[in-house]
């Protein structure tokens, strides 16, 4: 195992840099930290045991350096799963945005037919046959 990229990487893991701040993120003493770093023996067992509840984190990568297939396919899925999120709302929202304009050109259409108060819903396509049929003025 490659120590300093495993250190490298738990650096990352906890998104900080260097001996000092890993030890203030690991919540022990910076002398422990530098220990590892100049002897590059790190303990991985506590560092694990730190990581213990991070779903998040794919031990296998931390560890070799190299995404397993199992978390490279739940990232693709995550992601994939993201897309349809995301596409859903553009979705909603371009519906959102489309049925409010075109009751907005209703209403003005409506206004400018002069029709009368009671009408209260006119459909698109009323309201543009309605304006093909109007006599001008």
């Amino acid at each position: 195992m490659d120590v300093k990229a495993f250190l490298d990487r738990v650096e990352t893991v906890f998104g900080v840099k260097g001996a000092t701040k890993l030890a203030r993120a690991l919540e022990i003493p910076q002398g422990r930290v530098e220990g590892w770093y100049a002897r590059l023996s790190p303990d991985i067992i506590f560092i694990l045991d730190k990581l213990s509840d991070r779903q998040d984190i794919d031990i296998g990568w931390l560890i070799t350096g190299k995404v397993s297939q199992m978390q490279h396919d739940l990232r693709v899925a995550r992601l994939e799963g993201r897309i349809e999120q995301l596409e859903r709302a553009n979705r909603e929202s371009m519906e959102s945005i489309i049925g409010k304009t075109v009751d907005s050109a209703c209403k003005k259409l409506v206004s400018e037919l002069r029709i009368s108060p009671q009408v209260r819903e006119v459909s698109p396509l009323h309201a543009a046959d309605a304006a093909v049929h109007t006599p001008p003025k």
